[in-house]
């Protein structure tokens, strides 16, 4: 249950789309820190599409807690690294928190929602 936004984060370094889109359940909800909710896997491909093509990522996600109850659980944590532009910009750090509510449906665990924040700046 807790390898399910492990999962997430080892399918963006390897920018897979495909593979980040299969953790997510069709109806997930996205709740960004910077914009609007985003409901449905298949809308968050333009984004990713758009991460994918300008960025390598290079980062790492720790679980701090997670519990499961049957079909439904979550798991919060963190998540740090670097964002890397292939234009040769200066790398970004990543800081961030998550909270993820996972679903098991046809067996396998996968994000209905998921809410990140980044830490404040120093």
């Amino acid at each position: 249950m807790a390898a399910a936004p492990l999962a997430l984060i080892d399918a963006d370094n390897r920018r897979n789309i495909e593979d980040v889109l299969a953790g997510y359940a069709s109806d997930a909800v996205w709740l960004p820190p910077d914009g609007a909710a985003l409901r449905g896997r298949e809308n968050f491909r333009p984004r990713y599409e758009s991460l994918f093509r300008d960025n390598h990522l290079a980062l790492s996600a720790e679980v701090a807690e997670a519990r499961a109850d049957e079909s439904i659980g979550y798991a919060w944590g963190s998540i740090r690294g670097t964002r890397i532009p292939l234009d040769g910009t200066p790398p970004a750090p990543v800081d961030d928190t998550f909270f993820a509510v996972v679903r098991c449906e046809a067996g396998r665990w996968r994000v209905s929602h998921l809410m990140w924040a980044h830490k404040p700046a120093a």
